[in-house]
């Protein structure tokens, strides 16, 4: 199993940071310290719950990033809770967080409270 998620997170690096090759460049990032730092990359040697949002306005490829976060988790093992707020970016998500019954706030005390 973990042989064929390196296979496959092997194919998806090569395509994402051809995708991201803008923002490595303006961050002088070199293609490793891109893989290095792509959270659909990482290692996650603990099991911990994840709670990963992203707003249905951003871009494709945070898009792509997130989906592969997301599918990535469960295959782990780990539990994965996914929310696409409509409207928002990750500006906007952040200003959700002043109003209590924002869905976003209201996921967010859900999992702490398991």
């Amino acid at each position: 199993m973990r042989r064929r998620l390196q296979a496959e997170f092997a194919s998806i690096r090569l395509r994402s940071l051809a995708r991201l090759s803008y923002l490595n460049q303006t961050l002088k990032f070199t293609t490793e310290m891109a893989a290095r730092n792509s959270p659909a990359l990482l290692d996650y040697p603990r099991a911990a719950p994840l709670f990963l949002v992203l707003g249905e306005d951003e871009s494709p490829g945070y898009h792509r990033q997130s989906e592969h976060v997301a599918a990535k988790w469960p295959a782990l093992g780990y539990p994965c809770d996914y929310l696409v707020p409509r409207q928002l970016d990750h500006f906007a998500s952040v200003d959700c967080l002043i109003d209590p019954g924002a869905e976003l706030v209201r996921r967010q005390i859900e999992q702490m409270s398991r």
